[in-house]
């Protein structure tokens, strides 16, 4: 249940996913509040978690650019894709555990 505080959520930012994208999105889980309430570009979503947000939003709070995500897309012709933290194969922005393989 919200809490009767917390702002309003931003209006790019969806809690489950519609049947199409305007853009690539990126899930955020609830375990990933703490560092993104860090970081000024995905403060305003943390209190939101877990749920989606724009995954160019997601490069540039950690500085990166939109290369990977542009190629992507041109990859895709044109279309939107999901992306998650556990998908990434450098975990060290994310509160991640990764799963033994032995």
């Amino acid at each position: 249940m919200a809490n009767s505080l917390q702002s309003p959520s931003p209006s790019n930012f969806l809690k489950t996913l519609p049947a199409s994208l305007p853009e690539p999105y990126y899930y955020l889980s609830a375990a990933q509040k703490r560092i993104c309430a860090k970081s000024p570009q995905l403060a305003p979503y943390a209190q939101h978690l877990p749920g989606w947000v724009p995954h160019r939003l997601v490069a540039d709070a950690w500085g990166h650019n939109h290369t990977g995500i542009e190629a992507a897309l041109r990859k895709l012709g044109g279309q939107p894709y999901v992306w998650c933290t556990e998908f990434e194969n450098v975990h060290t922005h994310w509160k991640c555990r990764e799963p033994s393989i032995i």
